[in-house]
């Protein structure tokens, strides 16, 4: 270990590590193959009459004449990639597979892919903040990876959802922000953003996308853009108080970035405006709660979420732990670290207080849950990956081997609590070759899971949008509805 980032060594610990990581992406497709399809796709692809206004009204003009909910009104950006990857990527994935596995390999490729991004942009933003190269980044990946939870510690730390959809609506839409803020970041921690001249333009195009895409981003915008012109504002007013108000006003404004300005400008009113379109969606009256009930649940989240059950605090602690051992080794490269680790908690402390204010659903009983928490699993897994790589860095001999002994057993042990499913789709795919043989125009099924459903359907008309996607992905020749016999 005391040679780990020697010249001699490098190409073979890397090459090591890159196996490591090659084989983590592996296996968790391999999980992610075995999921079921969620409730939700069927209405989302088919689509069902509730989501078809947002895909015509992307922007919710149509409520601000009217006034009138609708389904998902300000989360476009993550219906429409949901209705076009699955209208045609199964079909594409036909030329080799059967029908019904290029469905399930669909599922699987699409959520490989947002993890495998997701990994490598928190990599990205480890690396850069201080210069570190690729067997630094391909250790922070391995050391990463572990915790991304399919199975094990799935209700609080799972960032790639078993549901397909809510992958695409929370995981994904979260890895395209984190892409947007990455000129931004390296240009705080670097002084360049690194973006050719051909692509800042895309930067303030970017937003519209984002603050549409569904509850989590929005949300983020909306404390990051703001607070971040406000310290940028506060700097620059701090050291001109010899001028009058007014100059001193005016100067503090102008000396922010003139990019940084106008894009995180423009993202807090579009956050505004998509904010207020969000208030018309009629998903978020299934279950009305007051503030004051939802801010007890939120705290008895908080209570359960810190118990050792649930994975989330040996991270806090090894985080913690890492912190007391870095600041021994006084340079700027530790007091950087702290800072931005420092900003990263604060952030997450106002996210977290402010998620009752964003409604109650049933399904989400605490408030916080796997969905609800990604910007805060971000920081987390960021905050872990920076931590543990430098503190392997800045130790030196005996202490660097054990302290490597440590981290290894405890990446060992978040993957093998991470098992396969016991709950697959072997008996959805089943039920799948049953519809697809059968005669009629519908047909009860013998499975008793789910297919396509968040419930058993009683009655044929349930499946209608479920027949269409089947029908769709050629699976049957016909668009064939289903029911189960429900026991009394």
């Amino acid at each position: 270990m005391k040679q780990l980032f020697s010249f001699e060594k490098k190409d073979l610990v890397f090459l090591f590590l890159l196996l490591l990581f090659i084989g983590d992406t592996v296996y968790s497709y391999y999980q992610h193959s075995l999921a079921p399809i969620d409730g939700d796709i069927p209405s989302l692809v088919a689509p069902s009459d509730a989501y078809q206004q947002v895909l015509h009204d992307p922007f919710g003009f149509k409520i601000l004449q009217t006034g009138e909910n609708t389904a998902a009104s300000n989360r476009f950006f993550v219906q429409w990639p949901t209705y076009a990857y699955f209208r045609y990527v199964p079909l594409w994935l036909q030329s080799f597979l059967s029908p019904i596995d290029s469905v399930y390999a669909s599922i699987a490729l699409a959520k490989t892919f947002i993890q495998v991004g997701l990994i490598l942009l928190l990599v990205s933003y480890i690396c850069i903040t201080f210069g570190w190269k690729r067997n630094e980044g391909i250790l922070a990946a391995v050391v990463i990876c572990p915790l991304f939870q399919a199975v094990g510690f799935f209700e609080y730390l799972c960032v790639i959802d078993n549901c397909i959809s809510y992958a695409i609506a929370y995981a994904f839409s979260t890895l395209i922000l984190m892409v947007f803020l990455f000129p931004y970041y390296r240009a705080a921690i670097t002084g360049h953003s690194g973006l050719p001249s051909w692509l800042k333009p895309l930067w303030l195009l970017l937003p519209i996308g984002l603050t549409f895409s569904g509850p989590v981003t929005g949300p983020v915008l909306l404390i990051l853009c703001p607070s971040t012109l406000l310290y940028f504002f506060y700097q620059h007013w701090k050291i001109k108080s010899d001028l009058s108000l007014s100059q001193r006003f005016s100067q503090s404004i102008n000396s922010i970035n003139r990019q940084l300005f106008i894009s995180f400008v423009f993202t807090t009113l579009l956050c505004i405006y998509s904010f207020y379109i969000g208030t018309h969606n009629s998903e978020n009256s299934w279950e009305v709660i007051s503030l004051t009930e939802r801010y007890k649940k939120l705290l008895e989240g908080l209570i359960k979420i810190t118990s050792f059950s649930e994975g989330f605090m040996p991270i806090v602690l090894v985080i913690f732990y890492n912190l007391f051992i870095l600041q021994r080794y006084k340079n700027t490269d530790i007091d950087k670290l702290v800072h931005i680790l420092y900003f990263a908690l604060l952030f997450a402390a106002a996210y977290i207080l402010l998620l009752p204010m964003g409604g109650y659903r049933p399904y989400r009983p605490y408030i916080i849950r796997r969905d609800t928490l990604q910007p805060v699993l971000w920081l987390l897994f960021f905050a872990w990956g920076l931590s543990t790589v430098s503190v392997l860095k800045y130790t030196h001999s005996t202490k660097r081997v054990v302290y490597a002994s440590i981290i290894t057993l405890i990446c060992l042990g978040y993957t093998l609590v991470d098992k396969l499913p016991d709950y697959t789709n072997v008996c959805e795919r089943q039920a799948m070759q049953e519809i697809a043989a059968a005669n009629g125009d519908c047909i009860e099924l013998k499975e008793s899971c789910m297919v396509m459903q968040w419930g058993p359907a009683s009655q044929c008309e349930d499946t209608r949008y479920a027949a269409t996607l089947l029908h769709l992905w050629n699976i049957t020749p016909r668009e064939i509805k289903y029911h189960q016999k429900v026991n009394p």
